[in-house]
Protein backbone atom coordinates (compact mmCIF):
# COMPACT_ATOMS: atom_id res chain seq x y z
CA UNK A 1 0.00 0.00 0.00
CA UNK A 2 3.18 2.22 0.65
CA UNK A 3 3.63 2.68 -3.24
CA UNK A 4 0.03 3.86 -3.62
CA UNK A 5 0.67 6.50 -1.17
CA UNK A 6 3.62 7.35 -2.70
CA UNK A 7 2.24 8.33 -5.96
CA UNK A 8 -0.84 10.66 -4.46
CA UNK A 9 1.94 12.42 -2.31
CA UNK A 10 4.93 12.70 -4.60
CA UNK A 11 3.34 12.80 -8.57
CA UNK A 12 -0.28 14.75 -7.32
CA UNK A 13 1.28 16.85 -4.01
CA UNK A 14 -2.24 15.22 -1.95
CA UNK A 15 -1.84 14.83 1.65
CA UNK A 16 -2.51 11.84 3.74
CA UNK A 17 -5.17 11.72 6.50
CA UNK A 18 -5.05 8.89 8.20
CA UNK A 19 -8.37 9.48 9.97
CA UNK A 20 -10.54 9.20 6.70
CA UNK A 21 -12.54 6.04 7.04
CA UNK A 22 -15.22 4.80 4.57
CA UNK A 23 -17.68 5.99 7.04
CA UNK A 24 -16.34 9.51 7.06
CA UNK A 25 -15.10 10.02 3.82
CA UNK A 26 -16.60 10.03 -0.23
CA UNK A 27 -14.58 7.77 -2.28
CA UNK A 28 -14.35 6.35 -5.59
CA UNK A 29 -15.63 3.08 -6.50
CA UNK A 30 -13.46 0.51 -5.00
CA UNK A 31 -11.32 -1.19 -7.08
CA UNK A 32 -12.42 -5.24 -6.83
CA UNK A 33 -9.31 -7.38 -7.38
CA UNK A 34 -10.31 -11.54 -6.76
CA UNK A 35 -7.73 -13.77 -5.56
CA UNK A 36 -5.94 -15.23 -8.28
CA UNK A 37 -3.06 -17.43 -6.97
CA UNK A 38 -1.29 -17.85 -10.52
CA UNK A 39 -0.86 -13.69 -10.14
CA UNK A 40 2.44 -12.58 -9.17
CA UNK A 41 3.23 -9.95 -6.58
CA UNK A 42 4.52 -7.62 -9.40
CA UNK A 43 1.29 -7.56 -11.77
CA UNK A 44 -0.87 -6.89 -8.24
CA UNK A 45 1.63 -3.70 -7.54
CA UNK A 46 1.32 -2.98 -11.47
CA UNK A 47 -2.50 -3.05 -11.26
CA UNK A 48 -3.06 -0.69 -8.38
CA UNK A 49 -0.47 1.96 -9.44
CA UNK A 50 -2.34 2.09 -12.36
CA UNK A 51 -5.83 2.06 -10.27
CA UNK A 52 -4.47 4.55 -8.29
CA UNK A 53 -3.44 7.04 -11.05
CA UNK A 54 -6.65 6.95 -12.73
CA UNK A 55 -8.71 7.39 -9.32
CA UNK A 56 -6.48 10.54 -8.63
CA UNK A 57 -6.75 12.08 -12.72
CA UNK A 58 -10.57 11.50 -12.99
CA UNK A 59 -11.22 12.77 -9.54
CA UNK A 60 -9.84 16.14 -10.45
CA UNK A 61 -8.07 15.86 -7.12
CA UNK A 62 -5.51 19.06 -6.08
CA UNK A 63 -2.44 19.53 -4.84
CA UNK A 64 -3.28 19.92 -1.29
CA UNK A 65 -6.60 17.63 -1.00
CA UNK A 66 -6.51 15.56 1.67
CA UNK A 67 -6.85 11.46 1.09
CA UNK A 68 -6.40 8.08 2.37
CA UNK A 69 -5.99 4.75 1.14
CA UNK A 70 -7.59 1.46 2.46
CA UNK A 71 -6.83 -1.99 1.54
CA UNK A 72 -9.49 -4.17 2.98
CA UNK A 73 -10.18 -8.45 2.13
CA UNK A 74 -13.67 -9.42 1.38
CA UNK A 75 -15.73 -12.54 1.03
CA UNK A 76 -17.52 -14.00 -2.30
CA UNK A 77 -21.04 -11.74 -1.15
CA UNK A 78 -19.29 -8.92 -0.19
CA UNK A 79 -17.16 -8.69 -3.06
CA UNK A 80 -20.25 -9.24 -4.78
CA UNK A 81 -22.21 -6.38 -4.06
CA UNK A 82 -19.21 -4.15 -4.69
CA UNK A 83 -19.22 -5.20 -8.42
CA UNK A 84 -16.50 -8.21 -8.18
CA UNK A 85 -16.83 -11.91 -8.47
CA UNK A 86 -15.44 -14.22 -5.81
CA UNK A 87 -13.55 -13.42 -2.85
CA UNK A 88 -10.40 -11.22 -3.19
CA UNK A 89 -9.46 -7.77 -1.85
CA UNK A 90 -11.01 -3.91 -2.48
CA UNK A 91 -9.06 -1.03 -2.43
CA UNK A 92 -10.95 2.48 -1.19
CA UNK A 93 -9.18 5.86 -2.64
CA UNK A 94 -11.06 7.93 0.19
CA UNK A 95 -11.07 11.88 -0.78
Amino acid sequence: MQFIIDIAVKDFGLVLNEEMTIDNSSWFAPQCHPLDVEEDGQLVKVRCMQDAESNYKLGYMQKGDSFNVIIKYVDAEEMNTLGGVGEGYVIFFLR
